[in-house]
């Protein structure tokens, strides 16, 4: 597997640290995403393909081509399902029923035990401040 991701329409070329190598980057939306502080930003599908890209490569079940298919179906799926904002858990579950879907079930369970991780270092965390305060 290659360690470059590159978008076909505009040229973009990156990193899987999510480094832009040349270009402008994939095409966004004019949407926003919801952060779990309640905090908005810009979407940036990119964000999507890095992740979608770096869950393929841990399991060695897709190569990059694949997984700018794949990001470009969750993508879409936001867009129909959500419209202009959506949150980040939007983003994941998205991420997670397009890999069931593709039938990347290795991919898909590896990707739903780091979100779930994820979730646990958080909680840690927020009872840790909780603590301290």
């Amino acid at each position: 597997m290659t360690d470059r991701v590159v978008d076909a329409r505009t040229g973009a070329a990156l990193d899987l640290q999510g480094e832009l190598i040349r270009g402008e980057g994939i095409p966004r939306p004019a949407v926003e995403v919801v952060k779990r502080s309640g905090a908005t930003v810009p979407f940036d599908a990119q964000r999507i393909l890095l992740a979608v890209a770096r869950a393929g490569q841990a399991t060695g079940e897709f190569t990059i081509d694949r997984a700018r298919a794949l990001a470009s179906c969750v993508v879409a799926q936001l867009q129909l399902s959500k419209g202009r904002s959506f949150s980040v858990e939007d983003i994941q579950d998205a991420v997670e029923l397009n890999l069931m879907q593709a039938g990347h079930f290795k991919t898909a369970r590896s990707f739903i035990r780091y979100r779930e991780q994820h979730r646990q270092m958080r909680e840690q965390k927020q009872t840790v401040v909780d603590v301290g305060a």
